[in-house]
């Protein structure tokens, strides 16, 4: 009966365990879609920015840009710190690194853009 018992007990567990790791899992592709989604807008707000680059619009734009790609790294961040292990973190940073990194140049080329005119 003993038997049974640790039987029944270790199943539940690993249900448990099972449980956990898919709502980490999900909580992480949450994440990750936050971190996609505040990328897009962040990159068509640079490119609003860089449309209206001369124009009396050009500062408010690129002050929107400029929130979109903080809260962007905000967002990245998080997903960082939410990975379960390092190996997680690394995976992260393969797959979304150069995205943050090509959307730090564009906002720096934007303001370069105003910086010529």
């Amino acid at each position: 009966m003993r038997r049974l018992a640790r039987a029944t007990v270790a199943a539940a567990r690993r249900r448990v365990d099972v449980a956990r790791a898919t709502r980490t899992f999900a909580s992480g592709k949450a994440l990750e879609d936050e971190v996609n989604d505040a990328f897009a807008e962040a990159r068509e707000e640079i490119e609003a920015a860089m449309e209206s680059v001369g124009s009396t619009y050009f500062n408010e734009d690129a002050e929107h840009a400029r929130a979109c790609v903080e809260k962007t790294m905000a967002a990245y961040e998080k997903l960082l710190e939410s990975a379960a292990s390092e190996d997680a973190r690394g995976r992260v940073r393969r797959s979304m690194g150069l995205k943050m990194e090509q959307l730090r140049g564009e906002l720096k080329m934007m303001d370069s853009a105003h910086d010529d005119h």
